[in-house]
């Protein structure tokens, strides 16, 4: 039986793209998830959407905060997984169907605290890569993208070792903000050029 995974996305008025997102986790070839949307700050039809995928999947929850920002949202979404792995994700990308699954085997592995797909952004049709997740500065290191998953503890650990409980308000790039907490001492996130799996920004 497979372990559960809780993938937990980040939603700031994303009515038009949220059950794209959704419908791509729905149907990941990894099979034992949990998916946590938490809006935060909504003020269009995203939580309508949220709630009416909650109530046809078991597995769908919804967070609703009433005010909008990524810190808040990612420290309370974390706070609800009981899980050892946890991905984030935003609210506007299409996951293809092996990305969970891949990125489970790099984490599962154990060599690794952290690890993030490729970004792959399509515009009317046509295929751009924005290799968001190999910046010049950390190549190897970066979980600069759209969706990453980490072991909680290990991620807590990192946390606690830089002198923090949690992420502090203020941060706009949580991705980011991680790579620095993690650092290059725990050689913590997989290359992201060696991961199979995409992602399509909708």
């Amino acid at each position: 039986m497979s372990e559960t995974i809780t993938v937990c996305i980040l939603a700031h008025n994303k009515g038009k793209s949220i059950s794209t997102t959704l419908d791509s986790l729905l149907d990941q070839t990894y099979p034992s998830l949990k998916v946590t949307v938490c809006a935060n700050g909504c003020t269009d039809n995203t939580t309508e959407i949220i709630q009416s995928y909650s109530v046809r999947y078991a597995n769908v929850s919804l967070i609703e905060l009433d005010a909008a920002g990524k810190p808040n949202a990612w420290n309370i979404s974390r706070q609800n997984c009981n899980t050892r792995f946890i991905f984030f994700s935003d609210g506007d990308v299409y996951a293809e169907r092996n990305a969970i699954e891949e990125m489970y085997k790099i984490l599962s592995e154990g060599v690794y605290c952290a690890v993030c797909a490729r970004n792959v952004a399509v515009l009317k049709g046509r295929s751009l890569i924005t290799r968001l997740t190999t910046t010049p500065t950390w190549p190897q290191y970066s979980l600069y993208g759209r969706f990453y998953g980490f072991d909680n503890k290990r991620m807590q650990k990192a946390l606690e070792l830089k002198g923090f409980g949690s992420m502090p308000k203020g941060i706009i790039a949580d991705d980011l903000w991680l790579t620095l907490i993690l650092d290059k001492d725990w050689a913590a996130v997989q290359k992201c050029g060696s991961i199979l799996c995409t992602l399509r920004v909708v």
